[in-house]
């Protein structure tokens, strides 16, 4: 197997929940990037994918230098013996 290196967006991310900016409902990463726009920018505020973005944006920033194929291979170690299913 090579070795690769994972390219992703700069943290930290954030997501725009003003209702007043043309980028709400947005992901956008550390230099203001619009990382993900599911929506459309018509995300409500405390809609359960408001929820759910939340929570993507926590993650990413908490693995922030973290390798993708390390955050993998310790996805993989959590899976039951059988694989998924």
């Amino acid at each position: 197997m090579t070795a690769t290196t994972t390219l992703h967006c700069h943290e930290p991310w954030r997501m725009d929940m003003d209702l007043a900016s043309d980028t709400t409902g947005q992901i956008l990463d550390g230099r203001g990037v619009v990382v993900v726009d599911p929506y459309g920018s018509t995300l409500e505020e405390f809609s359960e994918e408001a929820r759910y973005m939340r929570r993507i944006v926590a993650c990413v920033n908490a693995c922030a230098g973290v390798a993708t194929e390390a955050l993998e291979e310790y996805a993989r170690s959590l899976e039951p013996k059988g694989g998924r299913g």
